[in-house]
């Protein structure tokens, strides 16, 4: 079974394989994995897209596997398995934590 998405497809596999780290009713935190990023990326708005270019990244996707590959980073997931959050805790010598989004709006 697969659930559909704009454009993207997600294998129910996927979201019924992820760890729940924080649970409230049906939303879920779980750690981000490679496949969340094409995936939120395909559900962003367009505003949002823009903003990440003035933020100096070439594309979405450059600044989201940024976000995976430099933080403990973390997706959360609504009541109907949708992505409403992409974030990351960074650490630093200087900074102690540092909280990373992207949120739909």
């Amino acid at each position: 079974m697969t659930l559909y998405r704009k454009s993207m497809m997600v294998s129910k596999n996927f979201i019924t394989d992820e760890k729940k780290i924080i649970q409230r009713g049906k939303a879920y935190l779980t750690p981000m994995k490679h496949y969340h990023v094409k995936e939120f990326e395909s559900i962003m708005h367009p505003a949002n897209k823009v903003e990440v270019k003035d933020f100096g990244y070439n594309s979405v996707e450059e600044a989201l596997f940024e976000i995976f590959n430099t933080t403990e980073s973390y997706i959360c997931r609504n009541k109907y398995g949708n992505i409403v959050f992409v974030g990351g805790f960074l650490f630093l010598k200087i900074l102690h934590k540092c909280l990373l989004y992207l949120q739909i709006v």
